[in-house]
This record gives structure tokens, C-alpha cells and sequence, in this order.
């Protein structure tokens, strides 16, 4: 009989992104797109002036939030 196997991509960068979701809750849902490659973030309080944030790396991400969380 054969096993599945299931892979994990980019586990360094889910990992981060958990941290960071875990620093951040209830405030923020974060997440590692392993298909577009990018770090992603949802401000979870009403009014939030941007419905959605992406970058590259996660210091851009983290910057990206501080400038969400600015506006609010």
C-alpha cells in the first residue's frame, strides 16, 4: 500500500507569517501565499482604510500594517 505524502512549501515563511498573526491577533489575519510567493495581512476592526495588504518580505508586510494601523 502506498503512503501519501504531503508537502509542506515554504515552511520558513508560514512559520513567520504565524508568528506574526500570533503577535498581531485579533487584529490582523495573516497568512504566506506559497503560490504568489508574497506575505498577506487583513486589518480585522471596522473602519480599517485598506481591506487587504501584501509585500514581499515580512518587514515590508510589518510596515505596511504600521501605515494601515496609522490611518485608522
Amino acid at each position: 500500500m502506498r503512503q501519501s505524502v504531503i508537502k509542506v512549501y515554504d515552511p520558513v515563511e508560514r512559520a513567520v507569517a504565524a508568528a506574526m498573526e500570533r503577535e498581531r491577533r485579533p487584529y490582523w489575519v495573516i497568512w504566506w501565499g506559497v503560490g504568489s510567493q508574497r506575505y498577506w495581512a487583513i486589518p480585522c476592526w471596522r473602519g480599517a482604510t485598506v481591506p487587504l495588504v501584501d509585500a514581499p518580505t515580512d518587514r515590508e508586510l510589518r510596515d505596511a500594517m504600521r501605515w494601515v494601523e496609522g490611518t485608522a
